[in-house]
Order: structure tokens, then C-alpha cells, then sequence
């Protein structure tokens, strides 16, 4: 009688299987945080685009898919506005520095794209630059890290922080 195989995967089947690449952004480490320990990016970088994910990350909270009820009710939960989740902290930066600097950085060409789009894929994406440069379809390598340390210092002027 033959043996049933047991429902485990082999060696090679694990190998073949690769995350999502949105699964893998989630499990690397910061990029933002290896670029400024190889000197790629200044302290003053790395504050604006830790400010830029809380921001973002902010703005998506509650966004996600939820279970409801399709019963009348009176006064009930409706959608509420961003803004109302966000903490007073969160408010002020979204207001003082991240709507001036997206205003900016949403009119600012990088190629065919915008220099918003490069900062939020390598920032909120958490996409290395080679692979930002693939995804956005820069033929020269180092274009999107050019672009992040433009984008991001000049968020850090809006906000203060240059020179820090």
C-alpha cells in the first residue's frame, strides 16, 4: 500500500513559492533606514520620510475592507474623514508640512512620473531604488535616488529639519 503524502511541502516547493511582492515589502527592513546607514541618505532624509509613512500611514488608516450591516440604523457609523482619525500630532504635520510638500512634489516631473509617486513607492511602499527604478521604467540606474533625496530634503525644508 502506498504511502499517503502528508500535506507538507518539499524542499524544492518551498523554494518555488515567493511571496507577493507586496508581502515582501512588508518583511524587509526599512530601506530608508539602510540607505542612511550606508551614507546614501543624510539624518535629516530619514526624518522627513519617517514623517511622510506617518502621515500616509494616517491617511490609510480605516480605508480597509470591513465587514457591515445592512440594517437601518439610526446615527450610525458612516464613513468618517481622514482627518478625524488622525492624532493632533499627525493633523499638524499632514497640514504644516506634508499638503505644502505634496503639492510641490505632485507638480515636480521625474521622468514620466512625479517626484510624489518615486518618494511614496521607496517611503510608503518601502521599495528599494533599483526596484523603484524598474517599476517606474527609468532606464538609468540611480534616477529614483536622486529624485528621493531631492524629494525628501526638500520636505525637510518645508518642515524645518534641513541641517539637522
Amino acid at each position: 500500500m502506498a504511502k499517503k503524502r502528508a500535506n507538507r511541502l518539499t524542499a524544492q516547493e518551498l523554494a518555488e513559492r515567493r511571496p507577493t511582492e507586496q508581502t515582501a515589502s512588508k518583511l524587509r527592513t526599512c530601506v530608508i533606514k539602510k540607505y542612511v546607514a550606508a551614507k546614501q541618505l543624510q539624518p535629516h532624509h530619514e526624518y522627513a520620510a519617517d514623517e511622510i509613512r506617518l502621515v500616509w500611514q494616517a491617511l490609510q488608516r480605516g480605508l480597509g475592507i470591513a465587514a457591515r450591516s445592512y440594517e437601518p440604523s439610526i446615527g450610525g457609523k458612516g464613513f468618517r474623514d481622514p482627518l478625524e482619525r488622525m492624532t493632533s500630532r499627525e493633523r499638524g504635520f499632514w497640514r504644516e508640512h506634508y499638503v505644502p510638500w505634496s503639492k510641490w512634489a505632485g507638480r515636480t516631473q521625474v521622468g514620466a512620473t512625479t517626484m510624489l509617486d518615486v518618494v511614496l513607492s521607496v517611503v510608503a511602499d518601502n521599495v528599494g531604488v533599483a526596484l523603484c527604478d524598474a517599476r517606474l521604467g527609468f532606464k538609468r540606474r540611480g534616477r529614483c535616488m536622486k529624485a528621493l533625496r531631492q524629494g525628501l530634503g526638500q520636505y525637510a525644508e518645508f518642515a524645518g529639519m534641513a541641517g539637522r
